[in-house]
C-alpha cells in the first residue's frame, strides 16, 4: 500500500480524534446509594447517645444541641442494610447505605395535654403526636432509612436536604432543630457535606 493511501485512510480517523477530543465528556452515572468511601472513613461517637439503643460505629456526621428544655440529637450514619428493598418498614431507604438516626428527650416539668410531633424532609413533614403531655426524660427516637420526594431534585439542584423534627406541647413553644446536608456524587455513591444541625428559630 503506498504512502498516499495511508494517508487517506488515516485522516477520517484523525478527524474522529479531534471531534472527541471536543465532545463533552459523558456525565458520571452514580447510584442513587452512599460512597463505599464514604462510609470507609466513618468513626465511632465519641460521647454515648441520647438513645442507648442506637450503636452505629459508622458516623458521617451530625451531633447534639439544645432548645429549651429539649435535647436533640441527629447523626448520618452507613449501614448496608438499609435499601429501597428492604423488607422492614424503618429499613427502607431511597439511598442505598444511608440511615439517619434522631433523638429527642425532654428535661423541664410535667406538662399535660396534647404533644405534637414533626418529622420530616422538606415539606414532607408528616405530624403525628399523642394525649398524655410530657414528663421529665420523656424521650422519642428513629433510626433507620432515609425517604424523602426531594432528594433527586435536591442533588440535581446541588441544593441541601434539610430534615426538621420538632416538638410541640399544648401551651408551650415549639422545640425542634433541622439537620441538614448535601449529597455530592463521587464515582462510586455519594458523598453527604456540610453536614449541619442547627435550632429552629
Amino acid at each position: 500500500m503506498s504512502t498516499k493511501n495511508l494517508y487517506f485512510l488515516a485522516k477520517p480517523l484523525l478527524l474522529a480524534l479531534l471531534l472527541a477530543g471536543c465532545m463533552p465528556s459523558p456525565p458520571i452515572q452514580t447510584s442513587l446509594a452512599v460512597s463505599a468511601d464514604a462510609c470507609s472513613s466513618a468513626t465511632a461517637l465519641k460521647d454515648p447517645p441520647l438513645d442507648s439503643a442506637f450503636t452505629s460505629d459508622l458516623i458521617l456526621g451530625g451531633g447534639g444541641v439544645q432548645s429549651g428544655d429539649f435535647q436533640f440529637e441527629a447523626y448520618l450514619y452507613c449501614d448496608p442494610s438499609l435499601g429501597p428493598d428492604a423488607a422492614a418498614m424503618e429499613s427502607m431507604s431511597s439511598i442505598e447505605g444511608l440511615g439517619v438516626h434522631t433523638t429527642w428527650r425532654y428535661e423541664g416539668i410535667d406538662l399535660p395535654g396534647d404533644v405534637e410531633l414533626i418529622w420530616g424532609f422538606g415539606h414532607d413533614e408528616p405530624s403525628g403526636g399523642w394525649d398524655g403531655g410530657l414528663t421529665r426524660f420523656s424521650m422519642g427516637s428513629f433510626t433507620g432509612g432515609i425517604n424523602s420526594e426531594e432528594i433527586t431534585s435536591a442533588i440535581a439542584q446541588g441544593v441541601p436536604l434539610q430534615l426538621t423534627f420538632a416538638v410541640k406541647p399544648t401551651g408551650s413553644q415549639q422545640a425542634g432543630v433541622v439537620l441538614s446536608f448535601e449529597l455530592v456524587p463521587s464515582s462510586d455513591g455519594y458523598v453527604p457535606t456540610n453536614i449541619r444541625l442547627e435550632t429552629l428559630p
